[in-house]
């Protein structure tokens, strides 16, 4: 065995690849073969993966799979030694082990801590740890059930665990937040309510420092917590409770819950789009009065209304997803159009609307995701909503902006 191993790998070494390493993904992702195709044309797709990228997830993966299936415990544990062996000072050996689907939560801790080990400041290692062991901690005080995503208390937690836990998830998350600064503002949840457990008063005043913008949006607005989740240790700030459904049909869900990890990823998301557009961060603009609606779909696009004491403008960008500019325009606006923006936002009582719906953001929908943002002197406010979720009034709006700002664009009410 160990020699038709050694073989593959030499291959792998050898083989010439046109692919890049996303299109090789794609290929162990479809699930239907197609003609002519074998699940040794999948498992050569997977051996070429790891030739580009010898810590490659999705091809270990599938490797491991085919290798559970023919009873071949031995080529798995050959694969994943190999690595240790040929890389005995690296921790990425021990972080592809850790995310392998096959793996247990408690080896998946072991191995993270191993890559620690080796890399005290690990990225991916330390934030992994970090949420497991907060997630321990929540435990200790509350349970999720798989489904339908209720959360139940638990039953008198052990101190002992829940004070190991939170130190040990304050150690990875602030070694996390100390190397990369992008961490900290949607860390500082997390790490406030553990501060807070612990009676720390000088870590809640370092954690409280670490809640400033990273991205083109406040996390603070793309979040939905109970107003007490820095004391109530049952609150999950970290993740998003799903919506309970009942015969098919959406349940009001008993909790609300929308966490860091789901607010980061979409403003990550949105702040990507607008970089591709070039558009600042409206919170560093030295206008004090401004209006942005931007429109994410096959193409972007993105309308802006800026007032200042000397000018009053208007402009849009259309551009492609690879960020390629379809178009661009400018234009002076009247004081009147002006007023006409103004009480535009202010028809849909834009600045007390709750900036996102809780009981539509975790469902997946095609369509546009509609963007309101406004300032006015040092206020900042978004609002963010699917098009598919959205009412008339506000789809009216929607018209005026792109009226206002001279574009062809009309939404049939």
């Amino acid at each position: 065995m160990k020699k038709i191993l050694t073989g593959l790998f030499l291959l792998i070494g050898v083989a010439c690849f046109s692919q890049t390493v996303k299109e090789l993904e794609g290929e162990l992702h479809i699930v239907r073969m197609r003609n002519g195709e074998t699940s040794t044309s999948k498992k050569e797709v997977a051996i070429k993966l790891l030739g580009m990228d010898k810590y490659n997830v999705d091809a270990t993966n599938y490797l491991i799979r085919v290798y559970t299936q023919n009873n071949q415990k031995d080529s798995i544990n050959y694969l994943l030694n190999r690595l240790i062996r040929e890389n005995p000072k690296s921790p990425e050996p021990y972080v592809l082990m850790a995310q392998l689907v096959s793996t247990p939560t408690d080896q998946r801790i072991g191995y993270y801590e191993e890559a620690c080990k080796q890399d005290s400041l690990h990225t991916k290692a330390n934030y992994e740890l970090g949420k497991y062991y907060y997630q321990l901690f929540i435990k200790e005080f509350a349970e999720i059930d798989n489904f339908p995503f209720i959360k139940k208390i638990a039953k008198n937690p052990n101190k002992e665990n829940s004070d190991y836990f939170a130190k040990k998830s304050i150690k990875h998350f602030s070694t996390l937040c100390n190397q990369d600064s992008s961490y900290r503002e949607a860390l500082s949840y997390p790490l406030l309510q553990l501060a807070t457990y612990l009676g720390d008063a000088a870590l809640i005043m370092r954690f409280k420092q670490f809640n400033v913008q990273q991205y083109h949006f406040p996390v603070s607005a793309f979040i939905d917590l109970p107003t007490d989740w820095q004391t109530d240790f049952t609150v999950d700030v970290m993740s998003t409770y799903a919506l309970e459904w009942i015969d098919g049909a959406l349940a009001k869900p008993k909790i609300n819950v929308v966490g860091v990890e789901d607010a980061k990823s979409h403003i990550e998301w949105y702040s990507r789009d607008l970089r591709t557009l070039n558009e600042p961060v409206l919170n560093t603009l030295e206008a004090e009065n401004v209006y942005r609606f931007t429109s994410l779909s096959d193409d972007y696009i993105v309308v802006g209304f800026v007032k200042t004491d000397h000018s009053i403008n208007a402009y849009w960008k259309k551009s492609d997803r690879t960020g390629k500019l379809i178009n661009e325009h400018t234009k002076t606006l009247t004081l009147n159009e002006w007023t006409a923006v103004d009480s535009a936002f202010h028809s849909i009582d834009f600045w007390n609307m709750p900036s996102l719906k809780v009981d539509t953001r975790s469902i997946p929908l095609d369509g546009e995701e509609f963007i309101l943002e406004g300032k006015r002197s040092g206020k900042y406010h978004v609002v963010d909503r699917w098009s598919g979720y959205i009412d008339k009034h506000f789809l009216t709006i929607v018209n005026q902006i792109y009226k206002l700002a001279g574009l062809d664009i009309f939404y049939v009410l």
